[in-house]
C-alpha cells in the first residue's frame, strides 16, 4: 500500500510539475538532415546540402530499397535527421516528444509504398550534412529503437511519432546528440517512404519536433 501511495504522489507531482514546451522546424539555414545511397554511381554523393552533385535531391528524407538504372540488384536509401536540443538543459526531463515527418516526393522517384514499416534510430557516432553519403555514414544503436508502422495511402504524413526515449538519452549525454536514423524494417525491394527536408521550399512541410520538458534545477 506504501508503494503505491508513493507512486501516486510521484505522479501527481509530475502531472503538476510546470513544464516547458520546445518547438523545432527548422529550415534550410539551420536545420540538419540527409539521406544516402548505396546505388553505385551515388555511394559517394553527398545528398544532405544543395550540391553540383545531387541535382538539388536534398529536399527530400528518404528511406528505401529499390531497383535502379536496369541493375540486377537491389539498392538502399536512409535518411538522417539531427535537431538542435542546446537549448533543454542538461539531465531535464523529458515527458513528451513528437516528431513529425511530411509527405514529399521528388518526380520520378517512389511516394509512400509497399511493405514501409520504418525503424527510427538514435545515430551514434557525428556526421556532416554537407558530406556524409552511403560509404561514410554514421553508426546507429537499436537501443530503444522505434517501430513505426507501415502507410496506408501514397502520400501519408507521419505524424506526432513518439520518440520521448530516444530524445532523453540526447538530453542526458548532449555531447552524444547525433540525430536519428530512419530506415526500412525490412530492407528488401520494393518498399519506400519519402518526406519532405529541411531544405524543401514548402517550410510546412520541414521535420517537426515538439518536447515538452522539466528543467533540471
Amino acid at each position: 500500500m506504501k508503494y503505491i501511495f508513493t507512486l501516486f504522489v510521484l505522479i501527481f507531482s509530475l502531472s503538476n510539475a510546470q513544464y516547458k514546451e520546445l518547438i523545432l522546424q527548422p529550415g534550410e539555414k539551420d536545420g540538419t538532415d540527409a539521406w544516402v545511397w548505396s546505388f553505385d554511381p551515388a555511394r559517394e554523393v553527398n545528398l544532405g546540402e544543395k550540391n553540383e552533385s545531387n541535382g538539388g535531391l536534398n529536399n527530400v528524407l528518404r528511406a528505401e530499397v529499390w531497383k535502379w538504372g536496369g541493375k540486377s540488384e537491389s539498392d538502399t536509401i536512409r535518411g538522417l535527421i539531427k535537431f538542435d536540443l542546446s537549448e533543454i538543459p542538461k539531465k531535464s526531463s523529458v515527458i513528451e516528444a513528437k516528431l513529425s515527418l511530411y509527405y514529399f516526393a521528388n518526380e520520378g522517384f517512389t511516394p509512400q509504398l509497399g511493405n514501409n514499416e520504418v525503424l527510427i534510430r538514435r545515430v551514434s557516432e557525428a556526421w556532416d550534412e554537407s558530406k556524409v553519403n552511403w560509404v561514410n555514414q554514421p553508426a546507429a544503436t537499436e537501443h530503444n529503437q522505434i517501430l513505426v508502422p507501415a502507410t496506408t495511402s501514397q502520400n501519408q504524413d507521419y505524424i506526432d511519432i513518439d520518440v520521448r526515449n530516444l530524445v532523453q538519452e540526447m538530453v542526458y549525454f548532449p555531447e552524444n546528440n547525433f540525430g536519428f536514423l530512419l530506415k526500412l524494417k525490412s530492407e528488401v525491394e520494393f518498399n519506400g517512404v519519402s518526406f519532405a527536408s529541411s531544405e524543401n521550399e514548402d517550410k510546412t512541410k520541414h521535420p517537426k519536433l515538439v518536447i515538452k520538458y522539466i528543467p533540471f534545477e
